[in-house]
């Protein structure tokens, strides 16, 4: 495969220029609702897995996805947040996704390597067969980059349809090949991972081909130069992100096994929820910031902050309400045991999303390194915590020590978005009165927005 290089997009004869939609109330809900499919397919096939694995076979499956995810999360090495924000100023996106794929491409064949080479190592002392599955899992890592090359110039060009609709189609794809597995009978961990595989497969060649229809494989490159000194400045800054999401279960893998894990994994997949609008509003604010320099962006980002504040305390308190019932009644009487970690995840998962909000936005404006310290600090809180709490508590130990770090974290970023902007204090991050009105006027506005629509299409 070659690729030609050009001069920068805006002096390309044949670029085929993009311009940039705006980022609006649209986006966020759109991204908010995308999250809402995306959370509600993976507690569905959550449960599917659940209740045909057992807590032993759900923490099998967990353990053997755990290191090739890790090693696609670190081996990026930055490169998606480099292409988003280059893609928030490009003039041709197609010639930006060829430079992505070129680096991604490497990337993923290096870190594939090295993580099949270190599998036997990182699983040393667990089944053998929970270490030939992780191999076969490697594969993950090149579609997982291929995908993330993708739809971080989506995000970081505003093209949020199309972001959302490359996340949500993962889901589905999955769901009806566990569904193809359990009518087939091979309930066996195995098939589950490859049917994972498959459907990342599906997506990276959905993506291809829709690429292809509107432009050439081989043509006008971005520069990669500009790109890669990007990408090396994130992915130094992202070494421990990977670490800091995954500690909680590599922790408990090792320091309880594979059957706590799968009731761990589960009490997470139910408390998610409470989290999806700072989801969306994270992967928003990416893109209203890498447009917009000045410190103003500042009112955006705390509007945002506060309205995901004020939805993540209702859906989380009705959440933690109905968990006792609803957990065991959906994932089967096996998982009881999830109950009290499952609900008390739930702040853990709200802080995590928050602190992405004020994350996003200072890294879309060139601070690659910011929140590094709060993100080293988290882990070491984490460890530390895990190693004390698991011997006394054991699960409900890593719940104590996950809510701790991340608590730590959100506290850490709050500072540093407010020592970035430069304007207002850290009580504007507080939520309000008002903030209750400006959701309500966005849903209405979207509702009639989308009546208006569906009755134009009637007529």
């Amino acid at each position: 495969m070659s690729f030609s290089m050009s001069a920068p997009p805006s002096s390309m004869n044949v670029a085929r220029t993009t311009s940039k939609p705006r980022i609006g109330a649209d986006a966020i809900l759109g991204t908010f609702g995308t999250n809402v499919v995306i959370q509600a397919c993976t507690v569905f096939q959550g449960v599917l897995l659940a209740r045909l694995l057992g807590p032993v076979g759900r923490g099998e499956f967990a353990a053997v996805i755990l290191w090739p995810s890790l090693f696609a999360a670190i081996g990026l090495f930055g490169l998606g947040t480099a292409l988003a924000r280059h893609a928030g100023t490009a003039s041709d996106e197609d010639a930006l996704t060829r430079a992505g794929l070129v680096l991604g491409f490497g990337l993923a064949v290096f870190i594939s390597i090295s993580c099949y080479l270190m599998m036997p190592l990182l699983l040393k002392g667990h089944d053998v067969n929970l270490v030939r599955m992780s191999k076969w899992f490697v594969p993950f890592i090149f579609f997982n980059h291929m995908t993330l090359v993708f739809v971080s110039i989506d995000q970081g060009g505003g093209n949020f349809k199309q972001f959302n609709w490359t996340r949500l189609i993962l889901n589905p794809i999955y769901l009806a090949l566990v569904l193809a597995i359990w009518l087939a009978g091979r309930l066996r961990v195995a098939w589950f991972v490859m049917g994972l595989l498959v459907a990342n497969a599906i997506v990276v060649a959905v993506r291809f081909g829709k690429f292809l229809r509107g432009a050439r494989l081989v043509g006008p490159v971005y520069p990669l130069e500009p790109v890669a000194r990007d990408a090396v400045r994130y992915g130094l800054a992202d070494l421990i992100r990977p670490l800091y999401q995954q500690a909680d279960k590599a922790l408990l893998l090792y320091l309880l096994g594979v059957q706590d894990l799968g009731l761990y994994t589960v009490a997470l997949s139910a408390s998610g929820v409470a989290g999806s609008f700072a989801s969306a509003a994270s992967s928003v604010t990416f893109g209203i910031a890498a447009r917009d320099r000045e410190s103003a962006t500042f009112e955006r980002i705390a509007q945002l902050f506060r309205c995901s504040g004020c939805a993540w305390l209702a859906v989380g308190g009705s959440l933690a309400l109905v968990m006792p019932v609803m957990l065991p009644l959906i994932f089967g009487k096996d998982f009881t045991p999830a109950i009290w970690p499952a609900i008390c995840l739930i702040p853990a998962s709200v802080f995590a999303g928050q602190a992405a909000i004020l994350e996003q936005s200072m890294r879309a404006q060139g601070r690659a390194f910011v929140g590094l310290e709060a993100q080293a600090v988290g882990l070491v809180i984490m460890v530390v915590a895990a190693c004390v709490a698991s011997r006394f508590w054991g699960t409900m130990g890593i719940v104590l020590a996950c809510n701790l770090s991340q608590m730590v974290c959100l506290i850490m970023f709050c500072i540093r978005a407010r020592a970035h902007f430069g304007k207002g204090t850290i009580s504007c991050l507080v939520p309000r009165w008002d903030d209750l009105k400006t959701i309500w006027t966005a849903f209405a506005t979207l509702f009639h927005k989308y009546r208006l629509s569906a009755l134009k299409a009637i007529q």
